[in-house]
């Protein structure tokens, strides 16, 4: 039986393969730098380290940092907060025992690099936050949707964005969704709330020619909370803004359906491709810029 969601998935294919080398290192670097344990509740002080190596990071680039909540999440842009409409996320709390390079150490680099790319334009509508308390229920998201989310129009949150691979075999996917062979893609996923962000960036990656696949998946009438298979798409920091109604995605290398590494001590930066990397960064600094221009 075809899978109903097969009539809500969209996709792009690049016709040319071209990677930043550069971004791909400058990544790698960052990668390297927060692969250590730093579980909320198990390594709090390791968690409080990463936090403060984060606000170090993005006081770098950005005009204003300041730690949001009781988890610490770090928060951080141009001009001033109250002027933020688009928010790009990513949790830096790691799995249990784990060093976490893809879960979420990939979001993390990618939102350092995001803000040295976007330093220069210094887009006052565009908030970057580094949520903590995401292994622990989305604490740190839910702490910074109860203050801060009416005034967010739309969000884009990183999970794991970091391990791809063109092996046959290497992709599974929940039950009701299209079956796919090969774990080369980014995964775009939306709601009925979120209106056109999966169809922005397709646009965004046909035009500029970014060098990973994309499927963005769009679940329509509520049927995340009706179908078991789609229990997955609600894991992660996104899910407190689609509770508020919030337009909101998720960008995802599919974590456990993919990378065997997922919630494991071997999740580490050896592991991860780091050109592919670099364009979801790209991907996502082309994003910002037009959507604050």
């Amino acid at each position: 039986m075809r899978p109903l969601t097969n009539l809500f998935i969209s996709e792009y294919t690049p016709t040319r393969v071209q990677y930043d080398d550069e971004l791909a290192a400058e990544l790698e670097a960052r990668v390297r730098r927060y692969s250590f344990l730093r579980h909320l509740h198990l390594d709090p002080e390791e968690n409080a380290k990463a936090g403060r190596m984060i606000y170090e990071d993005l006081d770098e680039y950005c005009d204003y940092v300041v730690f949001q909540g009781e988890d610490k999440n770090v928060v951080a842009g141009w001009g001033d907060l109250s002027s933020a409409r688009m928010l790009i996320g990513g949790h830096y709390d790691g799995p249990p025992h784990s060093p976490g390079a893809d879960d979420n150490g990939s979001a993390i680099a990618s939102l350092i690099s995001l803000a040295k790319q976007l330093g220069d334009s210094k887009p006052g509508d565009v908030v970057l936050v580094a949520f903590n308390g995401e292994e622990v229920g989305f604490t740190g998201s839910t702490q910074f949707v109860a203050e801060y989310g009416q005034q967010i129009d739309e969000a884009i949150i990183l999970e794991m964005v970091g391990y791809y691979t063109s092996e046959s075999g290497t992709q599974r996917m929940p039950a009701g969704l299209p079956e796919y062979d090969k774990g080369d893609f980014l995964g775009i996923v939306s709601n009925r709330h979120s209106k056109d962000i999966g169809n922005r960036l397709l646009a965004a990656a046909k035009a500029h020619d970014i060098s990973i696949p994309l499927k963005s998946l769009k679940i329509p009438m509520g049927l995340e909370d009706k179908l078991a298979g789609l229990a997955h798409v609600k894991r992660s920091d996104h899910f407190p803004f689609w509770q508020l109604e919030k337009s909101a995605v998720m960008l995802t290398d599919t974590a456990e359906f993919r990378n065997q590494n997922y919630h494991r001590a071997s999740d580490t930066p050896e592991t991860l491709n780091y050109q592919a990397m670099a364009e979801v960064v790209r991907l996502l600094t082309i994003f910002c810029s037009s959507t604050s221009s």
